[in-house]
């Protein structure tokens, strides 16, 4: 072969290179086979225009290819297939020019289907490359899925291991307590161990707060000419792993969220564990912790960092609740939950609002009905709902608010009460409603005076109400801080760096109150009659170099004699302090010098016998029986009221109060009544019956009640419409009310309160001048002669207060006794003006030394006043004899007084021997 023709038949060869490699002669499969030699030839002769077209591909491509590159095809056509090559085609035999256009045509056409059958498997080849590469790109996304796994399982297995670690050295923290030098190690280690708590909190909250790190699934970069089944596998996986990772991501966060509040719990109880250490350091570390050194500023930097960590933890789960659903629920569940909650706080606004709106009506109608209860009874300062209605009244707004606040926080539901964020905004309004109420109820407290002071009240007003508001918000303050410090990081350096202040801060809280009070001190302080020395050099200076220190000590001054003031005032609504205060001043008159009153005679007769306690008094004095009498007094009153109390409690006195009150109304005796003609056939009772002494009808023995159950079946027959009261001793209520059913017997039992000091003081002032006198307390005052006329008046009005406190207490309360001993007190003196001596009470051993039969005379006569000796001896069951000497000596030693054939306990004797009987436990105490 010539040179020429070899480079014709190595460019077919080029050619038609790709048309028989690759996919195994894919450009013949149609042909199912090579032709052979025969066939070739025959081919051949028929010409171009006769030859088969398989699958879209020439016959005569086919046969160059196969000549071309198959060895075999080859070898079968033999010598025939050379002379069909090299013979020339008949068309060209004869002469012919060229192809036809038809020819041409197909010629172009099949040069075209095997450039389209070239680029399909172009395409093909490179699908199948790119599914191979997704597959491994697949299984190397697999891999890093496989890898977070194993990290995540890691993670959860360390866990148990670092809980144990945070137990082990709380453990350490424990037993450090009694070893300073071991305690300042485990401190420190505990420090470190925070440290990296805090900082290990602090990524996993950035972590889970960024969202899960996993990259997304491969996304599949394919054409549509890769097989059918190896794409849809190929999607099936990267499904599948898309799945996965999701469910590896929820788990991601989970296991986030979980470490989160692990490592919180861990940083919780490490730090306790610390702050359980801290007393027990040794105290250098312990002062150089809790000063402000740099390493407690060092250890306030952590305490802050430490609180940061706890916000954005709450914070975190917050918002991830709220991602998620409300607070982990459904959304049905959810939804009723917030409807029910959102009604229930309707509700409660609701009824707020009509509360106040009916509240601002009515209080002041409540106000405006007691205050002319008060002024129609005459009483000198307010009662006491009058008092606490208007001390309501002043905190009323802030106290609703408050009663709000609970009421909301109950309607919440559980689980949100419970998150710390509720709990801190609750503390918080809390305490500041807290604040407002402290402000007004000292202001109330404060402000509350007399009319001597309420003009000086109402002008200082708002300066104490401001004074108030500073005091109660900066105290407020302070335990929130503390409050909020000790929940929340606890009782470390921070919370002693807010003790450590505190006491600068209350510093300059009373310097700006001095400075707002300045004027007021000042003018107080120079009201004062007779100033000290201490006194005068504070208004010395009230301007100038020491005008601070001046108005300071003028401050404390002012304040600390007020608060003695008002600590007398409270005491003295207490019992105990006032019968304290009446011990001391008896010890005072004992210690006195009596020869100042020794020219002094008793009373004459007739002033005696005007302040006898059986005499009517012309002012009726409002006690605590005053509402329940004033309760009998209203109309249609009726039925069976018992009125019980001691001798001289004042049983007669509110009798004759009601007999001046009322209308036709009859007053009588018990022994009286009985002997008056029953007239219930006639005319009848009167609408109101008043029976005094009803005791005198009881007798301490057999049958001793017949007397007095026929006073109760003659008022019972017209207890329908008309109100018998009926007064008994309460020597002898024991007896009836042991033998008779006092509360089926009687509508109402009254038992006669006792009086208070200021009831007897008000009542020995009127009596004493109903009778004309005008005692004078010079004889008690020492040195009276060199005082001033306002000394001395300060001193009488003292000596008055506690004169009147000491007959109180003596008498126990009975202002019969507290007549009597006030009368025997008083004196003559030689120029005919009276004056008031020491009270010597009488000696109680007296009686404590009489036998038990003497004591049993007395009682029985206690209990049947005006009783003979036959009487007495039959409710003793002791010889007539005995009785008869016992009531003589009785009556020879002072302890009775004799009227004819009857005795009754004497005035002097009264108490002494009630307090005797009760301590032998033979009667009731007083």
């Amino acid at each position: 072969m010539t040179g020429a023709a070899k480079s014709r038949t190595d460019a077919a060869n080029n050619r038609l290179q790709p048309w028989c490699s690759g996919s195994k002669m894919a450009v013949l499969s149609p042909m199912r086979a090579a032709p052979r030699g025969a066939d070739l030839k025959r081919y051949w002769s028929a010409g171009p225009a006769r030859w088969p077209r398989r699958g879209g591909t020439s016959v005569l491509l086919a046969i160059l290819a196969c000549l071309a590159f198959s060895p075999g095809a080859r070898a079968e056509a033999g010598a025939g297939a050379a002379p069909v090559l090299n013979a020339t085609p008949p068309s060209a035999a004869s002469g012919d020019a060229g192809p036809t256009p038809e020819e041409q045509a197909r010629v172009e056409a099949d040069r075209l289907e095997a450039a389209r059958l070239e680029a399909a498997r172009r395409a093909r080849s490179t699908a199948e490359q790119q599914i191979a590469l997704e597959r491994r790109r697949l299984a190397a996304y697999a891999l890093v899925l496989s890898a977070a796994e194993s990290r995540l399982d890691a993670a959860a297995g360390d866990r148990d291991v670092e809980a144990e670690a945070a137990l082990g050295l709380r453990q350490q923290a424990v037993e450090a307590h009694s070893r300073p030098a071991v305690a300042d190690a485990v401190y420190d280690e505990l420090r470190t161990e925070l440290r990296a708590t805090r900082s290990r909190l602090d990524a996993t909250l950035r972590r889970a707060s960024r969202g899960t790190d996993l990259p997304p699934a491969p996304v599949l970069e394919t054409n549509d000419l890769a097989p059918g089944d190896s794409l849809s596998a190929l999607r099936t996986l990267q499904a599948a792993l898309q799945e996965r990772r999701d469910r590896l991501a929820v788990r991601q966060h989970a296991d986030d969220r979980t470490e989160a509040r692990l490592l919180l719990g861990r940083l919780t109880l490490l730090n306790q564990a610390r702050l359980d250490l801290l007393p027990h350091l040794s105290t250098g570390k312990r002062r150089a912790l809790t000063s402000f050194s740099p390493a407690a500023w060092n250890q306030v930097s952590a305490e802050f960092e430490h609180l940061a960590l706890i916000i954005r933890y709450h914070a975190f789960v917050l918002i991830d609740a709220a991602r998620q659903g409300v607070l982990g629920r459904d959304i049905l569940s959810a939804s009723v939950l917030l409807a029910a909650s959102t009604v229930m706080w309707v509700l409660a606004f609701v009824v707020f609002a009509i509360w106040r709106t009916t509240a601002r009506r009515l209080f002041p109608v409540w106000e405006q009905r007691l205050q002319a209860k008060n002024l129609a009874t005459l009483r000198a300062s307010p009662e006491f709902r009058l008092k606490l209605l208007r001390l309501f009244m002043s905190v009323r707004g802030p106290l609703e608010w408050l009663v709000l606040l609970f009421v909301l926080r109950g309607f919440l539901p559980t689980h949100v009460r419970a998150l710390l964020e509720v709990q801190i905004l609750g503390l918080i309004v809390g305490w500041l409603l807290i604040a407002a109420v402290a402000t007004r109820l000292l202001d109330a407290l404060f402000g509350a005076g007399g009319a001597r002071t309420s003009r000086s009240t109402r002008a200082l007003g708002p300066l104490r109400l401001r004074s108030m508001r500073l005091v109660s918000n900066v105290s407020v303050g302070f335990i929130l801080v503390l409050t909020l410090t000790a929940r929340l990081v606890g009782k470390g350096a921070f919370y002693h760096w807010v003790l450590a202040i505190g006491w600068p801060a209350a510093a300059l809280t009373l310097m700006l109150l001095v400075a707002w009070w300045r004027e007021v001190v000042f003018e107080q302080l120079a009201r004062q009659r007779r100033p000290g020395g201490v006194q005068r050099w504070m208004l010395a200076n009230r301007t100038g170099r020491y005008a601070p220190v001046a108005a300071l000590a003028a401050t404390v001054d002012v304040v600390v004699r007020g608060l003695a003031r008002s600590a007398r005032t409270v005491g003295s609504r207490f019992v105990s302090v006032r019968r304290t205060l009446a011990f001391l001043f008896r010890q005072e008159l004992n210690r006195a010098d009596r020869s100042s009153v020794s020219d002094l005679i008793d009373l004459p007769p007739a002033p005696f016998d005007s302040l006898s306690p059986t005499a009517a008094g012309e002012v009726w004095i409002t006690t605590r029986l005053q509402p329940m009498l004033d309760r009998l007094a209203e109309p249609g009153a009726a039925g069976l009221i018992a009125l019980v109390g001691e001798w001289g409690s004042g049983k007669s006195a509110a009798l004759d109060h009601l007999y001046g009150r009322l209308d036709d109304v009859r007053r009588m005796t018990a022994v009286d009544l009985m002997k008056a003609p029953d007239r219930r056939a006639s005319r009848g009772d009167a609408a109101v019956m008043l029976v005094d002494d009803v005791e005198a009808l009881v007798r301490f023995d057999v049958g001793g009640l017949a007397a007095f159950d026929r006073c109760i079946d003659r008022a019972r027959r017209s207890a329908d419409g008309t109100l018998w009261v009926l007064s008994i001793d309460s020597a002898a209520w024991p007896l009836i009310s042991r033998l008779r059913h006092v509360r089926t017997l009687f509508r109402t039992v009254i038992e006669v309160p006792r009086w208070t000091d200021t009831a007897v003081a008000e009542l020995l002032g009127s009596r004493t001048a109903q009778a004309g006198l005008r005692p004078l307390y010079d004889r008690m005052i020492e040195d009276a002669g060199s005082m001033d006329e306002i000394d001395l008046a300060e001193a009488v009005e003292a000596k008055s207060a506690a004169f009147m406190l000491l007959l109180w207490d003596a008498s126990a309360g009975n202002p019969g006794v507290a007549l009597h001993l006030w009368r025997s007190v008083l004196g003559v003196g030689p120029d005919g003006r009276v004056f008031v001596r020491p009270l010597h009470p009488l000696a109680e051993a007296t009686i404590e030394r009489l036998p038990l039969e003497a004591l049993f005379v007395y009682r029985a006569v206690l209990r049947q006043p005006d009783a003979d000796g036959t009487d007495v001896a039959a409710a003793t069951r002791l010889p007539a004899g005995m009785v008869a000497d016992i009531l003589s000596a009785g009556v020879r030693e002072g302890h009775l007084l004799r009227t004819g054939e009857t005795h009754r306990i004497s005035w002097d004797w009264f108490r002494p021997l009630t307090r005797s009987l009760v301590r032998h436990h033979l009667g009731d105490a007083p």
